[in-house]
């Protein structure tokens, strides 16, 4: 598995697969399998993706950061 940041990033972009599938000419299928890290990012779609998001492509490269787990407490309420 390929992983990426770059649903991470549309959805703070606020931009839907759609519409970006439509401003890069890239499907969006393979804008899926991008996102599901099913594939690497084929070189020329990284700098049509990182343009139109205005991000750098080790941005969009990146593993994505997780949230961390609070430890459960062992303490009894009562």
């Amino acid at each position: 598995m390929v992983y990426n940041s770059l649903r991470t990033i549309r959805d703070q972009k606020a931009i839907t697969i759609a519409q970006l599938a439509g401003k890069t000419s890239i499907s969006i299928r393979t804008l899926q399998s991008y996102e599901a890290g099913e594939r690497a990012i084929l070189p020329d779609d990284l700098r049509k993706l990182s343009r139109l998001l205005l991000v750098t492509p080790a941005e969009i490269l990146r593993q994505p950061a997780r949230p961390s787990r609070s430890p459960r407490s062992t303490s009894s309420k009562y």
